[in-house]
């Protein structure tokens, strides 16, 4: 169901954004962030929020956008920010005395997604 809301939600604000500014910051805060977040979601849901963002960095305008719109307007939440904070903390990987850099699926997503927008880091 996850899965499915966050595609419906990403071809909603892909298609017809200009319409729902308000909507997709609250979505985005609220939904995504909150899920990357929680020491309580699973690593499941995680990954389903990571790939949902994901979606968002394919798209060059939509994350221009989100710079344009949110970062740059003082009321508002700086999204393109958020989204690159999110990125580069989920990319840190669990180091242990003696043993190899440990990497699971969500560091390399998050590794994904940096790659495709290094201007923001």
């Amino acid at each position: 169901v996850l899965s499915l809301t966050l595609r419906v939600v990403f071809n909603l604000f892909n298609s017809i954004k200009d319409h729902l500014k308000v909507q997709l910051e609250i979505f985005f805060t609220s939904v995504h962030m909150r899920i990357m977040d929680s020491p309580t979601c699973s690593d499941e849901q995680k990954e389903l929020a990571l790939e949902s963002l994901l979606e968002f960095c394919r798209e060059p305008a939509l994350m221009l956008d989100l710079y344009i719109n949110y970062d740059c307007d003082v009321h508002c939440t700086n999204l393109f920010e958020v989204l690159c904070t999110a990125l580069a903390k989920t990319t840190q990987v669990t180091y242990f005395p003696d043993l190899p850099p440990v990497f699971n699926i969500l560091n390399l997503l998050a590794l994904d997604g940096e790659y495709m927008h290094p201007v923001g880091f």
